[in-house]
């Protein structure tokens, strides 16, 4: 029970994201509201329910002729959360 107690106690450690980096993340309520790509991955979302593309290249092509700007569905690429749910949506949409 001693040793519970340490672990209970308020500020036992010492908080690794102090500067709120994390915290503001996993806190926020509407993280999407105040991100700049939340529009363009609602948009590739929006593609990949279609059914009509096997992968983040075909749809990613798709948004640079829609007028989005190349650099910034390059982003895109590097969201590992992102490129995992566009998969799954992308089978989903396919029946598999």
């Amino acid at each position: 029970m001693a040793t519970t107690a340490l672990f209970l106690r308020p500020y036992h450690f010492p908080d690794p994201h102090r500067n709120g980096t994390v915290c503001t993340r996993v806190r926020g309520a509407m993280p999407d509201k105040d991100d700049a790509l939340a529009g363009l991955r609602a948009r590739a979302y929006e593609l990949a329910d279609t059914g009509r593309y096997i992968d983040w290249a075909s749809i990613s092509a798709d948004l640079v002729d829609e007028g989005s700007p190349e650099v910034i569905v390059r982003r895109l690429t590097h969201d590992v959360l992102f490129q995992t749910m566009l998969r799954n949506r992308i089978a989903s949409a396919k029946g598999g």
